[in-house]
């Protein structure tokens, strides 16, 4: 399909929508996340064709019975506001030769700023993240080297010559809080209008490959680069030192100039032994947090703050506990989930049936226990603090 081809099915596309809606229409593309939060939101209004009379519709079995491949989709979102009418174009990959202007949606020009601010509000609205589950000693060490670190007054460490930025480097094994912590500070930065961005490994193995490694510690604004599960990263070079990738790394974290008003936050799976001690000596890393296994207290507290108070009601939250020691907040956030499933297939509340179902999926069961994970080598407790001495 050449350019000519595409623009032409592009106008087809939006004229067939502006008829639908009444007036001139403007084209714009929901991320993935977004439109299926939005879906709650919309009821359809009806179907149309792209060409012809009716629309190409796809018979089904199932709750919708019959859904659009090819043509048109016009919805009503419910706003906190007026309603707005939306239409979405959808074409089969067979139709369309995998042209991404098919699979569009358009609003009536007019619409498009209540929608962009409607979106903007709901984006806030869910956006809050409650704090994470620590002690409370390490998330008052987090907050004031990430949060707290760009509210201080920048004069200050203007006039002692402190760098104005910061090191953090969350360690431990998946599902035991780094993940909350970092959604937790993400959702504190927005809420100040500080900036924020998150760097894959993926994204960094792009820039090196590209020589574009110092933009991805650059921001334009005081705010927090969170590096998300960097193990290769900051693995521990060989004895000889030579590790080009690590070099690159340091080199841009170093940086030609300083970053002022950003924080570096870094998580990672590795133990602390195995990252380099060149990556986390003092000026680099200034905080090291360590996240274990959550004790008693913790489980406890997990409970009792994120699960509903319906399920609640129906379990025996001193046997929850007392049965999920050794469980990462990950393993006790799936047996939550085994048991609303249960709940949606029998409309009863049932927790000894979602621990049989979670003791049945996991290999790694123990017969010596009622549900087998080996026993953890680290104490069973939340995490462990370093704050880095120059």
């Amino acid at each position: 399909m050449n350019l000519t081809t595409q623009f032409d099915d592009f106008q087809r596309c939006l004229q067939a929508a502006e008829r639908l809606l009444g007036q001139p229409a403007r084209t714009f593309d929901f991320c993935w996340t977004l439109e299926s939060a939005l879906q709650k939101r919309m009821r359809l209004i009806r179907m149309a064709p792209l060409w012809g009379q009716h629309p190409v519709v796809r018979l089904q079995d199932g709750r919708h019975g019959a859904t659009v491949n090819c043509g048109l989709e016009e919805y009503e979102l419910q706003t906190d506001r007026e309603p707005i009418r939306l239409v979405k174009v959808v074409a089969s990959n067979g139709v369309s030769n995998g042209y991404e202007l098919y699979d569009q949606w358009m609003v009536a020009v007019s619409e498009f700023r209540n929608l962009y601010r409607f979106i903007r509000r709901l984006d806030r609205s869910q956006a809050k993240a409650v704090a994470p589950i620590m002690l409370a000693s390490d998330r008052e060490l987090l907050w004031k080297n990430t949060i707290g670190f760009l509210g201080r007054k920048q004069e200050v460490l203007i006039r002692f010559n402190v760098p104005r930025r910061r090191g953090v480097l969350l360690l431990g094994q998946p599902g035991n809080g780094k993940t909350m912590a970092c959604r937790w500070l993400r959702y504190e930065c927005v809420r100040r209008g500080f900036g924020w961005r998150t760097v894959t490994t993926n994204e960094y193995e792009d820039a090196q490959r590209n020589g574009d490694v110092p933009k991805l510690f650059d921001l334009a604004e005081p705010g927090i680069v969170l590096f998300d599960d960097f193990d290769r990263a900051l693995w521990r070079r060989s004895e000889d030192g030579a590790d080009t990738n690590l070099t690159t790394f340091l080199t841009a974290l170093d940086g030609v100039t300083p970053n002022d008003g950003v924080i570096f936050v870094f998580t990672s799976n590795a133990k602390i032994e195995q990252v380099d001690r060149a990556f986390r000596r003092p000026g680099r890393i200034d905080l090291i947090l360590e996240f274990q296994m959550p004790d008693a207290d913790m489980r406890r507290q997990l409970i009792l703050d994120r699960w509903e108070p319906e399920l609640r009601e129906h379990i025996d939250i001193d046997e929850v506990v007392r049965m999920t020691a050794t469980f990462s907040f990950a393993e006790i956030e799936e047996l939550r989930k085994l048991c609303v499933i249960h709940y949606l297939d029998t409309e009863t509340w049932d927790w000894q049936a979602a621990w049989n179902h979670f003791r049945g999926s996991h290999p790694r069961c123990d017969s010596s226990r009622r549900v087998g994970f080996q026993a953890a080598t680290a104490s069973n407790s939340s995490s462990a603090a370093t704050v880095a001495q120059g």
